[in-house]
């Protein structure tokens, strides 16, 4: 939920195609070598945060990336 500076709020729905389906629109446009980069935290962002901080991110991660070769 996003609020407003006037507090009003609204909800933005996102829709996420699975890693196949980014797999095969690479593959139908001449890519190979398709890989899928998951989130990760660093040593460095794992020491500085108490255990479990990650958590919820990891969980559900806001972007991912992604490889493909010609």
């Amino acid at each position: 939920m996003i609020t407003n500076p006037d507090g009003t709020r609204f909800q933005i729905d996102n829709f996420v195609p699975r890693p196949e389906t980014y797999e095969a629109a690479f593959a139908e446009t001449g890519f190979g070598a398709f890989a899928r980069g998951d989130l990760w935290v660093s040593d460095i962002g794992r020491q500085r945060f108490p255990e479990g901080y990650w958590d919820a991110l990891l969980a559900d991660p806001p972007i991912v990336g992604m490889r493909a070769q010609t």
